[in-house]
């Protein structure tokens, strides 16, 4: 052993370092890793905000020297209006709407005053969460009370309104919205259509009003998925059963919205069936950009814009991300997904943290490393009750990682 190590080890080129200075070798760097961290919020469980303060704690327990930077994230969905508002130092208002069965509820915008700029959320005024799981059905649900929400922002004076869609309890095609924005929506007879999916089996025309909805006012629609209106990744076959429809309703709601894109391009020459973000919240983009001009965004990357991001991941080394599932489809247009494109494009490595992973060769690629958030493996309930104790112990756990 000793003529190995003399024949294979050469010390004499660190001879004068190491009498002249014996701790080389155990010098603690002089750079503190710079973090971003940047949670998407976790739905029915820890808000973004809260999940980056959470994430923080336990990053500070796990004794990692690092300086930690917080930039809570959004993409259209949960949080959104509260992500911005914050972020652009906003105060927020207060209206009262119908929920998606027309009742009447209570919705938070926020408010950019100085640049009259309202924030809004679909899921405030016509959210799956507005809904008991026995009371999700979108042949029934409408989006009234989100056109009701925009009208208000109009009302406030607002010059730009940003309108989040995700969370959404309705495949309607955004013809409730329509009708609260006073656009008449009719069968053959001239008879108003019934709310819900099940109108757009019967739609037959529609009459907009004398004054346009959106004259004075610029509306950015934030999608927080990309996919399109109609097909196997559609609104109605993607996400129809997540709000509660059965596969005779996914079959039925595949055929209005068919029915609708059809009508939209023989009124304005439009093929809307396959544009990106066109399947986002039951097709409400699709007709608010068809029939009123509103623009559709990705939501991930609007948002990742206004918040500056691009330009801090040019500094970071690592950034720590959270989504309460990741999956293939969280990773077509989800912000935690958006985020890790341009963190490593930056150079920045990318740790996500999740209540649910499955995919996950296709969720392996994106991501440099992935950490399950529920250590105990409970029920459902309890990991979505103890969301933000159970992100601060996998926080800890990276922190303590990069410690070692």
């Amino acid at each position: 052993m000793h003529k190995f190590y003399r024949n294979k080890l050469n010390f004499s080129g660190l001879r004068g370092t190491f009498l002249q200075n014996p701790t080389h070798l155990f010098m603690q760097p002089t750079h503190r890793p710079q973090i971003l961290i940047a949670p998407n919020a976790l739905k029915h469980s820890v808000r973004a905000l809260d999940a980056a303060e959470a994430i923080r704690r336990g990053m500070t327990r796990s004794r990692l020297k690092a300086d930690y930077h917080l930039s809570p994230l959004a993409d259209g969905g949960d949080g959104t209006s509260q992500v911005l508002t914050r972020c652009l130092g906003g105060t927020f208002r207060a209206t009262r709407v119908l929920d998606p069965l027309g009742r009447e509820v209570t919705a938070h915008y926020g408010w950019i005053n100085d640049r009259q700029i309202a924030i809004l959320e679909m899921a405030e005024a016509s959210g799956i969460q507005l809904l008991s799981t026995d009371e999700r059905n979108p042949m029934e649900a409408s989006s009234f009370g989100t056109g009701q929400l925009i009208k208000a922002a109009i009302a406030e004076g607002a010059k730009e309104i940003w309108l989040g869609i995700g969370g959404s309890a309705t495949v309607d095609g955004g013809l409730g919205a329509m009708a609260a924005l006073g656009v008449r929506t009719l069968d053959a007879e001239g008879n108003p259509i019934t709310a819900g999916g099940q109108g757009m089996q019967t739609l037959h025309r529609w009459v907009m009003p004398e004054e346009h909805p959106f004259k004075a006012v610029k509306v950015r629609v934030l999608c927080d998925v990309n996919f399109p209106l109609l097909g196997p990744k559609g609104a109605a076959r993607m996400f129809g059963p997540q709000k509660g429809a059965s596969r005779p309703m996914v079959k039925a709601l595949d055929h209005g919205l068919k029915h609708l894109s059809q009508l939209i391009e023989k009124e304005t020459g439009q093929a809307v069936g396959s544009i990106d973000h066109g399947g986002a919240a039951g097709g409400i983009g699709v007709v608010l950009s068809a029939l009123l001009g509103a623009e559709l965004h990705s939501g991930s990357q609007f948002i990742i814009e206004q918040l500056g991001l691009p330009e801090k991941l040019k500094h970071m080394d690592f950034v720590i991300t959270a989504e309460g599932r990741l999956d293939s489809q969280s990773l077509g247009g989800k912000a935690p997904a958006m985020l890790a494109r341009q963190a490593k494009a930056a150079g920045a490595k990318v740790i996500a943290l999740a209540g649910q992973i499955q995919d996950r060769p296709e969720v392996d690629k994106l991501f440099d490393a992935v950490y399950p958030v529920n250590p105990e493996w409970k029920s459902t309930h309890h990991a979505l009750e103890m969301g933000e104790e159970h992100l601060t112990w996998a926080a800890e756990q990276v922190g303590r990682l990069l410690y070692l």
